[in-house]
């Protein structure tokens, strides 16, 4: 690595001043991590709510070897989605392991990751900035930052947790690789501590991808245009080594991806379907304009345009005093002057920084947990803006001498700062009093199911309506997310939301428990789990009921060399060396679905072969076309002679309510010298 291309704040002091510097900084440092380990100690007393109960019932009725460590548990939420964030599932196991059930403990260790992670943002700001009181403003601004709440108080949203904290963390060691005069061994290890809290960051979550680009934005933003380093080379010259730098990370990005892959048998994510997919670009700026700011009221446009213009004002002021500083510095003739509009510099990181780990979520409809590890730069872009200079800097101050900043407009930055924060913990404190009572509303359905289901213990298949909402972000509390969705039955009193499970599980119906929740009691619904058993029982001595028969005409090859044709009212294929065929498409909501009958024979290449296995895909429709979600290998007599076969998916996980299946696929395997098809029916439920 080159050295010797960024000051570092402290190195303009002398090693007496920089002990001298270090009680204040600690101070500042021990009472902004203290204030956000006071603002959520009150979440040690809340329950678990939504999402948090479904991996308790993986933890405690699944059992996982060690390795099985390495794949995330969230893929089997029936969410339609599959994650990758191991480390995630380590520290659950971890807590389960120490604290069980009592929510007490998990809640402390979100809360110290949280204290942890503002301290770091403390010192981010205070290294990038030089300067205390603006890293002090930073602090306070991240740690009472009201949508935190829902990060910190839902136990689920750990994983935001961990990645913050390794985000922030592995920008610091970055920092300290880059920093002029170290020695090249700390400068490595510093480096290859950057690049071990990136790999921690990935395996907590998706989102810490947006730190590929942090390392480079900060030799961008405070190196290439310094004026620091070595001034023989180039601008390119600068940009080549700044690049080759980065070149480890996208290495581990990588690695992660193919681990990714191994583990879950592609790169994982949302299924199609499970989410609405990309949302327009206004609704994105919008929703996340909104959270970020809170708590300020930016429902109207006007308010937008007020803020934008009042960041643009406080934005030129602060170029032009630096500029006026930096011009007097250099008139002075200083031989080592401070790293020139720094404080600028440290608002462009800050805006930089909040784009980089929002944009990757422009795919997903917004949610408030995405903004969670932005706010580490907005935490930075305001504190620049508003912290006073000059008057209350004292190095600064003998620096600039005349171009100190007038005392009325520092009391007017501190005045406004102040004012923020008060707004910001006064709605921190209120959101979470949403998750404090949607969790008491957790704790109180279960006691009581409890009394009147003393044996039960798997909450998992517990399922409520006529919960009372908080906001809209305290969620609806649910111990689990309902795989009866709609129960393909015809009451409106059970609630129910599109995840992909099919909606009559029989084998979950003997351990579920209906309930409703009428002004603090809950109510048992029995009556429904008998209707839908009755509902199952009616289904199998119903199945026979054909949905659609398909004749000879019409089935089309869909790979492989070969053909088909019609002979005596029987489809005749061959596809000797192995091929894909359908036959027409057709349209049934993936709910009805039941199965699919063959008669049919197969006559094979060698003699001596006396079976096949084809292998049947269920395809469904989308807007971008037919999209597979399961499939089955179905094994076939191969001795010329008609038999009949039957074959339905094997589970419906894949599936989601609105589905619409519309294609079915029979991939013949290589060897057969000809397949017959006399018919081929499809049945559905009723």
């Amino acid at each position: 690595m080159a050295r010797g291309e960024i000051h570092a704040p402290s190195e303009v002091a002398s090693p007496g001043k920089k002990r001298r510097q270090a009680l204040p900084v600690g101070l500042v440092a021990l009472a902004v991590a203290l204030t956000a380990l006071a603002l959520y100690l009150p979440t040690l007393g809340d329950y678990f709510v939504a999402d948090d109960f479904i991996f308790l019932h993986q933890l405690h009725f699944s059992q996982h070897a060690f390795t099985d460590s390495f794949a995330y548990f969230g893929r089997d939420w029936g969410m339609g989605a599959q994650f990758y964030r191991p480390l995630t599932r380590v520290l659950w196991a971890g807590e389960y392991s120490l604290f069980g059930e009592s929510a007490m403990g998990w809640h402390l260790v979100g809360t110290l990751l949280y204290s942890a992670t503002t301290l770091f943002v403390f010192l981010l700001a205070w290294r990038l900035s030089g300067r205390l009181i603006l890293a002090g403003v930073a602090g306070l601004f991240f740690s009472l930052h009201p949508a935190h709440a829902e990060t910190v108080s839902w136990v689920a949203n750990q994983s935001d947790l961990l990645v913050g904290v390794s985000c922030v963390g592995g920008t610091l060691l970055y920092m300290e690789a880059r920093r002029e005069g170290e020695s090249v061994r700390r400068g490595v290890l510093m480096y290859g501590g950057a690049l071990g809290c990136f790999v921690l960051a990935l395996l907590s979550k998706e989102s810490a991808a947006g730190f590929i680009l942090v390392p480079l934005l900060y030799d961008v933003v405070f190196g290439l245009f310094s004026g620091a380093g070595d001034s023989r080379q180039s601008m390119m010259q600068k940009l080549l080594l700044a690049t080759a730098r980065q070149a480890p990370f996208w290495m581990v990005l990588l690695f992660y991806l193919l681990v990714r892959v191994a583990a879950l048998g592609g790169v994982g994510g949302y299924t199609p379907g499970a989410l609405e997919g990309a949302v327009p670009l206004g609704v994105f700026v919008e929703s996340y304009t909104r959270w970020l700011f809170m708590p300020l009221s930016l429902d109207r446009t006007l308010f937008r345009l007020a803020l934008l213009a009042v960041i643009g004002a406080l934005l030129a002021y602060l170029v032009i005093w630096e500029a006026k500083a930096h011009k007097r510095r250099v008139e002075e003739g200083q031989s080592k002057p401070d790293l020139p509009f720094r404080h600028t510099r440290t608002a462009i990181f800050g805006a930089a920084w909040t784009l980089l780990f929002l944009l990757p979520t422009i795919s997903t409809p917004p949610s408030l947990r995405f903004v969670y590890v932005s706010t580490v730069g907005l935490a930075l872009m305001p504190a620049a803006l508003v912290a006073p200079l000059g008057v209350l800097n004292k190095r600064v101050s003998r620096q600039v001498a005349k171009q100190e900043e007038l005392p009325v407009i520092s009391a007017a930055k501190l005045g406004l700062a102040a004012f923020l924060l008060a707004l910001s913990l006064g709605a921190a404190i209120s959101h979470q009093g949403y998750w404090a009572r949607a969790s008491q509303t957790a704790r109180d359905i279960l006691g009581q199911m409890r009394q009147h289901r003393p044996e039960l213990d798997d909450y998992a298949y517990v399922y409520a309506a006529n919960l009372p909402e908080a906001n809209e972000e305290a969620l609806i509390f649910r111990t689990g997310f309902p795989e009866v969705v709609q129960m393909l039955y015809d009451n409106t009193t059970v609630l129910g939301i599109p995840v992909p499970a099919f909606p009559v599980v029989e084998e979950h119906l003997n351990e579920a428990y209906f309930v409703e929740y009428r002004n603090g009691v809950v109510v048992p619904r029995d009556d429904l789990i008998e209707a839908l058993q009755e509902r199952n029982r009616k289904i199998k001595g119903d199945k026979q009921q054909p949905f659609l028969t398909w004749d000879a005409d019409d089935w089309i090859v869909l790979s492989g060399n070969g053909s088909v044709g019609v002979e005596g009212g029987k489809l005749n294929v061959a596809l000797p060396e192995g091929g894909t065929i359908r036959p027409p498409v057709f349209t049934l909501p993936a709910p009805a679905l039941a199965e699919l009958e063959l008669e049919m024979s197969a006559m094979p290449i060698k003699p001596g072969d006396t079976a096949a296995q084809l292998v049947v895909h269920w395809l469904v429709a989308s807007p971008a076309g037919s999209v597979e979600r399961t499939s089955a290998p179905l094994v076939v007599e191969a001795d010329g002679n008609m038999h009949a076969y039957r074959i339905k998916p094997p589970g419906m996980l894949p599936f989601l309510y609105e589905d619409v299946v519309s294609e079915i696929h029979l991939e013949l395997p290589p060897g057969l010298a000809g397949v017959q098809v006399e018919r081929a029916t499809l049945y559905r439920l009723p």
